[in-house]
Parts: C-alpha cells; structure tokens; sequence
C-alpha cells in the first residue's frame, strides 16, 4: 500500500514538475529541465526501497521548488536554475571540465613510489593552468603558478633536502601522493568550466564554442540583437521583464569564461581566461583588461606623486 502512495505522489510531483517546466522563459532552459525531470523522476519510480524512493522524491521536490521560485522573479533562484542549465555546477559541470583534466601530449612526470604506477603526481593541461590561475574563472582566489608544481598544503618536510626532513625524517611518500591529488581533485571543482570543447580535428591548441554561448551572448546584449536572433531559441512567456532576464544572463557571463590562444611564447600555458564584453562580474572592475590606457595627465599626476613622497617639491602642480 505504502508503495502505491509512493508512486501516486511521483506521478503528482512529476506533472506539477513539468508544469513549472514550462513556465520557464526560455527555450534552452524548458528543454534541460524537461529532460532532467523526465530522468529524475525515472530513477525515482524504478527505486525498489521505500525511503531511499522518499528520499530522492524529497531532493527532486527541492529542484521543483527552486524554479517554481525561479519562475515568481527571485534572482538567487533563477541563478541557480542558469547553474545548473548551463553547466556552473551539477552533473552538466563534470562533463563539460572533463575534457580538460586531460593532458594528451604533456610529459608524463616520475612515479613518487617507485613500485606503484598510480603514485604518478596529476598533470594539468595547458587549459586548466589557465583556469586555475586567473581570477575570472574561479569561485576563490586564483592559484600561484607555483602551487601547481608543488601544493602548499605539502608540508616542508616533502623536501627531502630541507631542514625539516633531517630533523623530523622524511615525509611519507605515500601521503605526499595522497595530498597531491586532493589538492588536483579540490581546486579543478572550484573552476567555472568554458563552454568550449577542443578542435574535432585534435589540435588541443584551438578551442571552439559551444552554440549555447552565443545565444547566452545574445539573450544578454542589447534588447535589438535579441529580437534579430533565432525567435526559437529566444522565445519566452513573458511572465519576467526583458530588462532583469538580460541581467541575469549578463551574470551568467560572468560565471562562463572562455579560453583564447595566445602567442607570447611563455611556456607555462598557450591560453589566456577571458569574460565575455556583456559580462557582469566583479572580477571586471579591477581586471588589468578592463582599464583604460593612461593619460599624459595621468602620467603627469602619476610621476608629481611620487615626487611629493619623496620629500621633495611640494607646491601643487597645474594640469
């Protein structure tokens, strides 16, 4: 009995699902959820066990709450209804980095435990070097260049030659191998992944986009790019103003860095993180890209300053 109320309150929650589903202003948006309610909801009903049925019923109800909250115009909602569409986080973001945990063609580095052919340290590809050490594409502060090669949650005594290891002994080489791939596994989950896969051709040299990040492109820019684009894509119920959805997409930006090639000739990485130009982040306001070249008033103020903390002339200076 209990099994057949169980099913019953899957089937209510599967319909009441879908309709919030459609609510949803987007194209893009309507298609993902519709398809994550249909494989959710098919795990649920060929669940045997009672609670863990109840359990996941209980998690798909809290998805169905978040875009039903998504829907009434609550921003923290719709962000995280974008997240997840767009592969910010879930299961969409694991298969989207995955590509780029990777590193066909890098050097293969020494075993640490001489025995052991999985005690290899991680190799970083040149995409993700990228990503770990810039700031637009990270939740936290971006990685030293430095800490990839050696992790600072290693300890001093991981230095065999270090003062440390001859006073205390030697650190484990067991546990160095551990802490190094917590550390690879830890900070790659803090990346916002491009919405880019690598040349189909198998250069790993050249990135291409998605399709789905020029139409987030386009639902951000102006109000006369959206309504020149593909009306499908873009087709919405008009439930929420024009003006707060392109807000929300320009915010998505932020949160989807894309990869550019670059021929500095560094050898640390061949690409550099960059932000969409309708992109809203706070990364942007004190970005090196985003500030204007100096003027030769900004010059004069400049070297004036510098004088004056020297001691030396004080007497104000006309421009």
């Amino acid at each position: 009995m209990k099994l057949m109320v169980d099913c019953a309150s899957a089937r209510s929650h599967y319909r009441t699902y879908l309709r919030n589903v459609q609510r949803l202003p987007h194209f893009h948006l309507r298609v993902f959820f519709r398809i994550k309610a249909s494989e959710d909801f098919h795990r649920i009903m060929s669940t045997k066990e009672v609670i863990m049925r109840r359990k996941k019923l209980k998690r798909v109800s809290k998805d169905m709450r978040t875009i039903e909250e998504a829907n009434a115009g609550d921003y923290r909602a719709f962000a995280k209804v974008l997240d997840l569409a767009y592969g910010r986080k879930g299961k969409m973001k694991w298969e989207l980095m995955e590509p780029f945990l990777s590193a066909p063609g890098e050097a293969i580095p020494e075993r640490i435990l001489n025995h052991e052919e999985s005690s290899r340290p991680p190799v970083f590809s040149p995409e993700l070097k990228a990503l770990l050490t810039s700031d637009m594409s990270r939740t936290t502060k971006p990685l030293a260049k430095a800490s990839l090669d050696k992790p600072p949650i290693l300890p001093a005594r991981s230095d065999p030659n270090s003062e440390d290891a001859k006073m205390y002994a030697p650190f484990s080489k067991r546990r160095e191998v551990n802490m190094r791939w917590r550390y690879y596994v830890r900070e790659w989950k803090k990346v916002f992944p491009p919405l880019q896969a690598r040349s189909p051709t198998g250069d790993t040299s050249e990135l291409v986009d998605y399709p789905i990040f020029n139409d987030i492109e386009r639902l951000a820019g102006r109000e006369q790019d959206t309504l020149e684009s593909n009306p499908e894509v873009h087709s919405t119920t008009g439930a929420l103003p024009t003006r707060w959805l392109r807000r929300r997409y320009q915010e998505l930006l932020g949160r989807a860095p894309t990869l550019q090639k670059t021929d500095n000739g560094k050898d640390f990485t061949p690409f550099m993180t960059k932000l969409s130009p309708v992109a809203i982040s706070p990364y942007l306001k004190y970005s090196s890209s985003n500030l204007k070249d100096a003027t030769g008033d900004d010059l004069l103020w400049l070297d004036h300053g510098q004088v004056v903390k020297k001691g030396g002339c004080k007497s104000k200076i006309r421009v």
